[in-house]
């Protein structure tokens, strides 16, 4: 089988397959579309032209229209906005674990978020333990004592170190809140969008998460340290060649929130 194959007789011409081909492999001749064979080499597998199609007259050799589920019609404005505002950092969980297929569910939706080229070269590591997420938080507290022996400035700016792990000392788990589980993400090092595509990867699940019931919170003092710390990305394993890019508590809220509160406008620069 060629890479795409068009059925001529359900074609209407429209050129939407050849206009969105991120890659230009597609074209628009007399008789409709073809495939320009010097550039199909560099498709990304996308599936941009078997989804875009309205009368499913095209076929990729890795996606037909029948392995493409139907999009159904856009979120309003109203829901849309309403799963943003309704997303909270949770603080604070239940003691219940959070089940190996929940976690594998939010990567398994997560996946489907845009990365650079198609690359999807984001990693996942996950802590699924309570022991194994206090593991996590004593290295980062291990880390946090160093900075401020070595008097070092992060280690009073924009936070002051001392008191985190004062608090830590005293048994309260201020760097991983107590959450159930932990989910890492990493791209290769290589990557110039590496971060990027983890972002985002990250944020599908963050907002995927209260479909299942469980809540989430960027776990921001855990990437400080895996940025600087070595000892932390030895401990969870990322493979070599590979950089951490993102860290996220996930566990069940202890509490529900009723309302969404404001934010300040957004500052706009039209050019």
């Amino acid at each position: 089988m060629s890479l795409i194959t068009f059925d001529m007789e359900l074609c209407s011409k429209c050129g939407a397959c050849a206009s969105e081909c991120p890659v230009k492999i597609i074209e628009m001749a007399k008789g409709g579309p073809v495939v320009v064979a010097e550039r199909a080499s560099t498709c990304i597998l996308c599936g941009h032209c078997v989804c875009v199609c309205p009368v499913s007259a095209l076929t990729h050799e890795e996606f037909s229209p029948e392995e493409c589920p139907m999009a159904g019609e856009a979120p309003s404005e109203q829901e849309a906005e309403r799963i943003i505002r309704r997303r909270r950092s949770i603080r604070s969980y239940k003691k219940k674990p959070v089940e190996r297929e929940a976690v594998e569910r939010l990567i398994h939706i997560a996946r489907y978020g845009p990365t650079a080229s198609n690359a999807q070269s984001v990693g996942w590591i996950v802590v699924a333990n309570r022991e194994g997420v206090t593991e996590v938080s004593d290295i980062v507290i291990s880390w946090m004592r160093k900075l401020v022996r070595w008097r070092h400035p992060a280690s009073k700016k924009p936070y002051d170190m001392k008191l985190f792990i004062m608090a830590y000392e005293a048994g309260m788990d201020v760097i991983c809140r107590e959450a159930p589980a932990l989910v890492f993400n990493y791209t290769p090092k290589a990557s110039p969008m590496g971060l990027t595509d983890s972002a985002i990867a990250m944020t599908s699940l963050d907002i995927a998460a209260p479909s299942l019931g469980l809540g989430t919170c960027w776990a921001g003092f855990v990437m400080a340290a895996a940025s600087h710390h070595k000892p932390l990305v030895r401990h969870l394993g990322v493979p070599a060649g590979n950089v951490l890019t993102g860290a996220m508590m996930v566990g069940y809220p202890k509490f529900g929130y009723l309302r969404m509160p404001g934010r300040k406008e957004p500052n706009i620069v039209w050019k």
